[in-house]
């Protein structure tokens, strides 16, 4: 069939017609990734939480302008900018106790998010056809992974959640011939702040990031915890607060939970343990049961609670200033834990039963309450 020249001329036309509307997308898209993808430029107000909408707050587009870097987003110039989401933006959380402002904890009062280099890790990796890791130079390491609002109410939680328990003496020990003698005087010359409760996983996830409790529940008592993990929570909420926490010694919490009486019980058993008779095998939420007379909760059962004592299979030899009792040649194999579990029975819930475990067991029925030094 012979092809007339009007036929060849609609095809040369449709041809470049078709040229030029792939020439057009071609330099549509280009102009899209040198824009960040055509998303609307993000006005940052000091007061509103707002992330970068075009790098989603990471600082990066996933542009490459080679085989192996990253763009920085033009948007934000790299930043990723959104306010702390702990606080709004806010320099410093609006709560006071002591006279004194809180400050927040991970972006230490300057409103900024997770470091968007990093994207909080602390370290970047340099890929040059074989891979370098290096201590993030942005954030220097920290990170700065920004807690959530429920993470700093908990960690709120924890100041407003302390008992002041006045300097006093009391008689340590009831007789128990396995480890509880002799009964001795002791006197706890400082005051100090106990905690009203066990601490939850609430409080523990937000200083140390994790859960590793059996029994989930925010307001669960955290278990599963090694003496030197309880140590090194201690250590970081500390820092974070700039007060000192610390466990409590083996005088000081047997006198917390006396509050003054002499008997096997700071009361009545069942009304404010939960034990092996009434926990149904498991942890409960703190606080449900009656306090002692000092307003604590839970020191009969729940969880056993750690102390920062060694331990000694009796009293001979033990400080009688409410003192640790710690073997200053060398730290003993076991360290002392109080008050019983939920797997306890009514022998093992005395206020004056004192078993030892090493310091780096994790069992499900293993807690521990703060105590904070009073200033």
């Amino acid at each position: 069939m012979a092809i007339r020249k009007t036929d060849l001329v609609v095809l040369a036309g449709f041809l470049l017609l078709l040229s030029c509307l792939l020439a057009l997308s071609t330099s549509t898209n280009a102009q899209k990734r040198r824009t960040g993808g055509g998303a609307p430029r993000a006005t940052q107000s000091p007061t509103e939480f707002k992330t970068c909408p075009v790098c989603n707050g990471s600082g990066k587009t996933h542009e490459h302008v080679d085989k192996y870097e990253e763009v920085r987003c033009n948007n934000c110039a790299g930043k990723g900018e959104t306010l702390c989401e702990n606080t709004a933006g806010w320099p410093h959380r609006d709560e006071y106790w002591d006279g004194r402002r809180f400050i927040c904890p991970k972006c230490n009062g300057n409103g900024r998010v997770r470091c968007p280099v990093c994207y909080g890790s602390g370290v970047r990796s340099v890929d040059r056809g074989y891979e370098v890791t290096k201590v993030c130079y942005n954030c220097k390491g920290s990170g700065r992974v920004a807690l959530t609002r429920e993470e700093i109410r908990a960690l709120l939680e924890i100041e407003r959640e302390l008992v002041l328990i006045k300097s006093g003496a009391f008689q340590m020990g009831d007789g128990d011939p396995i480890n509880t003698v002799p009964v001795h005087r002791v006197d706890i010359e400082k005051p100090f702040y106990m905690g009203k409760y066990e601490v939850t996983q609430a409080q523990w996830r937000a200083v140390m990031g994790s859960n590793p409790s059996q029994f989930k529940g925010d307001d669960l008592p955290v278990e599963n915890v090694s003496w030197n993990d309880a140590k090194e929570f201690c250590r970081k909420l500390s820092q974070m607060t700039g007060r000192e926490y610390r466990l409590p010694t083996e005088a000081e919490w047997e006198y917390a939970c006396r509050a003054g009486t002499t008997g096997a019980y700071a009361g009545d058993l069942d009304a404010m343990a939960w034990y092996d008779k009434n926990s149904g095998g498991k942890t409960h939420p703190v606080g449900q049961k009656q306090p002692n007379a000092f307003g604590l909760y839970d020191m009969h059962g729940n969880v056993w609670e750690w102390c920062e004592d060694d331990w000694h299979n009796s009293y001979n030899g033990a400080p009688n200033d409410g003192r640790a009792w710690v073997d200053i040649s060398a730290r003993g194999s076991y360290r002392v834990a109080r008050g019983g579990s939920w797997g306890s029975n009514a022998v093992r819930s005395r206020s004056a039963y004192r078993p030892g475990n090493t310091p780096g067991a994790r069992v499900n029925y293993l807690g521990f309450r703060l105590l904070r030094t009073y200033r």
